[in-house]
């Protein structure tokens, strides 16, 4: 689980982006993080409203913004564990549960403690992504940038959700939260396909081959947990 959302276009609004995460807390809970063109990779172990208020005058960007929050499922709960991950030129927020990310790490003689970061890692050692993104096997959905200020998605089972406010392109795992917001034109991206989007426009859409592997053997587990984390939340 966790939840992912974000920006691009020639316009933020920062309270968008604010409402956003607070919206997309109910697939985290343990840690959130952004990246944005003008502040850098920001990130802790709060929850969305904690991390809203402390880091307030934050959520800016000019071109392109990338939200997470983090549910726990691989690696401990660390600030250095927090999503986004940067690996060279590549930023980039994850939502699902990998099986094979040693492997994948492996190839590239790294060692990693949360399986999102064989993504990145794989992407930034690859100048074709819709290669390689099929051998890592799992849920994902995925937003990430190249230093080049073009936003790329992809999603395989998990949701990613767009819609349109004021000009401006902005994404969630959440429809809800695009709801809120007041987005027009919202639609939830297809499978299998990597959007590309410069400031906003769609200027390239990519099909990526499906897994040949897409069974996760302990995804019973972390639906469990994640069950587990919402009845508490309900409880406090």
């Amino acid at each position: 689980m966790c939840g992912i959302f974000g920006y691009s276009g020639k316009y933020v609004d920062a309270n968008k982006l604010k409402i956003l995460a607070l919206y997309n807390d109910s697939r985290g809970g343990h840690a959130t993080g952004l990246y944005s063109d003008r502040k850098g990779i920001i990130k802790n172990t709060y929850s969305a409203d904690r991390f809203v208020s402390f880091y307030n005058d934050k959520f800016l960007a000019k071109h392109l913004f990338l939200g997470h929050t983090r549910y726990k499922t691989h690696g401990d709960n660390t600030v250095k564990n927090a999503h986004p991950y940067q690996y060279g030129k590549t930023i980039g927020i994850h939502n699902g549960v990998l099986d094979n990310y040693d492997e994948i790490a492996a190839k590239y003689n790294t060692s990693i403690e949360v399986d999102s970061q064989c993504i990145f890692l794989a992407i930034d050692n690859n100048p074709h992504e819709e290669y390689i993104l099929p051998e890592i096997i799992g849920a994902m959905a995925i937003a990430y940038t190249k230093s080049d200020g073009v936003l790329y998605l992809y999603r395989r089972d998990n949701p990613i959700f767009i819609g349109l406010c004021e000009d401006s392109l902005y994404f969630s795992s959440l429809l809800e939260g695009l709801e809120a917001i007041n987005c027009d034109e919202l639609y939830e991206l297809e499978e299998h396909k990597i959007y590309s989007f410069d400031k906003g426009v769609l200027v390239e859409v990519r099909d990526v081959a499906e897994p040949e592997i897409q069974h996760l053997s302990n995804w019973d587990d972390y639906v469990r947990d994640y069950e587990r984390l919402a009845y508490t939340k309900s409880e406090l």
